[in-house]
Formats: C-alpha cells, structure tokens, sequence
C-alpha cells in the first residue's frame, strides 16, 4: 500500500502519466514472441464466458496442441507466465492447487475473495434468511464473531468445486489460515481482517520492538503475521502431538491488534499491533525463548517483504531489544555485538537452532 495525495484531483492521473512512461522504456515490453503465444491466447480468451471463469493447466494444454501447436509443456508455462505478467490472465504457480488453473477474468478472482476477506471486520451482505433456512446461521454468527469461517459456509459461498483453489489463494496470500485449536471433523479457518474487538489491556514481558515509523506499516501486514503465527504453531502441534496435547484446550487470544497465541507450554507469542507509533511489540513472558521468538517474527517478516503483494518492496523496519537488566531499548545489530541476553544467549540459538524439538521448519509455511 503507497498512500497518494489526491486532493488537488492530480494523483492518480500523475501516477498513470509516470506508468505511461517507465512502460514505455521497458524493454521487457519489446521481447519478441512467436506468433503461436499470441494465438493461444486469444484462443484462451475465448473461452471465457459468465459461466466459465476459469479453465484447467490440462484444458489450456490441451487447446494449446490442438490449435497452436504448441506440444512442449516448457513452452507453454512460458507463455502462461507472460501473459500473467503482462494482467492478461491469473496464472500462479506457488503451489499444486492453485498451478492447476489458469484465470481468464481476474475480476472473479477479486468477486469470490471479496466475500470473505473484509476490512475492518465489516462483513459481505449475505442473505441472512437464506443462511437461516440450510442450516447455517451458527457458522455465520462464527464469522461474524470469531472470524472463524467453516468449509461448510465456504462451499455455501463459492462454488463447491472451486473451494480447494481458493483456500489455498488466500493461505499463499497470507489473508487465511487453518484453524486447529479446537477437536473436530469440521475444517475451520481464521481471517485475522475480520477481527473487531480492540486489547487494551496492560501487558507485561521483555519486549522486542519492529519499528516501522520511517515506512509504513498496515494493519493487514500484522493480520498476516498473526495468520503465519498460527501456522506455524498449528505446525507444531501437528508435528508433536504428544507433547502438546496440553494445548488442546487452549484458546489463542486474538483482537484487531493484539494476538496471543501459544506454541508449546511456556513458549507463547503476544504481538501487539501500534498503529499510532507505526510498530509491531512482541512481549516475551518466559526468557529462555527469546532468541527463538525473535528469529521466528523475523522470519515471518522477511517473508512478507520478498511479497511485493503484502509489503512493499521499500518497507523497512528496525529491531530494538529490551536490556533485561536496565530495560533500555537497544538496536538489533548493537545487542548482536554484545550477545544481550537473553536474546542473544549464545550464537546458535539467536538464530532459532537450539531446541530441536522446536524446530518446525518455517518452509512449511511459506
């Protein structure tokens, strides 16, 4: 998000002269191309159609070698990521799910998300009566509380078939994810956007500062690190399910801007979002997870950026540590020098490989 001033009506034609240009000068624009990709696309183009959003990697293949001739598998994924690039069509490729399809009108897209994924926890206007009659008004009431949403409700949103691809959107985009706290056959969901209530709350623990005063910092970058968080502590539980059977009936504390969610007993991240200071505060309650709290949002954060999507390629932050003894704020990079405890115990843990049973590979996440 780069916010423009557009009170003189100037902005936005200003931004568009300045796109006009740097397109100009895109020498990317003047890759030449057989004309066997520009017939392919218009035939991919053809196809859409109210009915038709939306075609198979297969589907495309095969039009593609039987119109075109266009048999190399290669071949066409250069094609399909040309026109992704040039907004000609949706064709993303992070994961299985959602490299399976090829969107010919991007605006459906944006029209089956909007449904879900809200700002400031205003909810889409569905027909109450109609969720009343099949039996779905506690999952909205869900929703509309909890920002909990249910596969059943999803499959009541958008087209049952087409329910896979669009969770596994918005998990990649960081606007959704898996909600494993409480047992269960039904799979539930947390949008973090769709949280209403504000903490305001006194908290107490070491305090480790992400300080986004000299860029810009959204309340949607900290709802998606609270969607990662979550993750990765769904991750945990998955991955050791014996030890953390105590935290089957933990319930994650989660607000607008405020979360707090527990991985293991005793290691427990609390972030608190400060939009007037422009800056995200972890409070660290047990010290011997210092190091590994720091690595983890770091992480988290470093992922966000390498998305120029969710934060802008220039977004910059500044890492302060609370000195245990003095309680001085001190820079990532001095407390680094000095081996500050307790976030900087010993080398190895600083960055997150101490505990082995605690290492959920970030990966996994991303």
């Amino acid at each position: 998000f780069f916010p423009i001033d557009n009170k003189g009506s100037l902005g936005i034609p200003n931004v568009r002269k300045k796109i006009e240009r740097i397109v100009h000068k895109d020498k990317s624009l003047r890759k030449q191309v057989s004309m066997k990709w520009i017939a392919l696309l218009d035939l991919i183009l053809s196809k859409k159609s109210d009915s038709v959003s939306y075609l198979s990697f297969l589907e495309v293949k095969d039009l593609a070698k039987a119109h075109v001739e266009i048999n190399c598998s290669v071949e066409l994924e250069e094609a399909l990521k040309l026109f992704h690039n040039r907004g000609m069509i949706s064709y993303v490729t992070s994961t299985e799910a959602v490299k399976g399809l090829v969107i010919l009108d991007p605006q459906w897209l944006l029209d089956s998300i909007s449904k879900i994924v809200r700002h400031d926890g205003f909810l889409y206007d569905f027909n109450r009566n109609e969720i009343d009659n099949i039996g779905l008004a506690d999952d909205l009431r869900m929703l509309s509380e909890k920002a909990l949403v249910s596969r059943d409700f999803l499959e009541y949103v958008w087209d049952k078939g087409e329910v896979d691809f669009l969770l596994d959107y918005l998990k990649i985009t960081m606007f959704l994810s898996e909600w494993n706290v409480h047992k269960g056959d039904e799979s539930w969901f947390l949008i973090p956007c769709l949280l209403r209530n504000t903490y305001e709350k006194k908290i107490d623990g070491l305090k480790c500062i992400f300080d986004f005063s000299k860029g810009f910092l959204s309340s949607e970058i900290f709802h998606r690190l609270t969607c990662l968080i979550v993750s990765y502590c769904s991750e945990y539980r998955s991955k050791y399910g014996d030890v953390a059977e105590c935290l089957v009936d933990f319930n994650p504390e989660l607000y607008r801007n405020f979360a707090s969610i527990a991985c293991v007993p005793g290691f427990q991240f609390q972030l608190l979002y400060d939009s007037d200071l422009n800056r995200i505060i972890a409070f660290i309650e047990n010290k011997t997870f210092a190091a590994r709290t720091l690595h983890v949002i770091q992480a988290m954060l470093l992922k966000a950026k390498s998305d120029t999507v969710i934060m802008g390629a220039g977004t910059g932050w500044e890492i302060l540590l609370e000195n245990d003894i003095t309680s001085d704020l001190i820079g990532y990079s001095d407390a680094r020098k000095q081996l500050l405890l307790p976030w900087f115990d010993d080398v190895n843990r600083a960055f997150g490989s101490g505990n082995g049973s605690l290492n959920v590979d970030l990966n996994t996440l991303f």
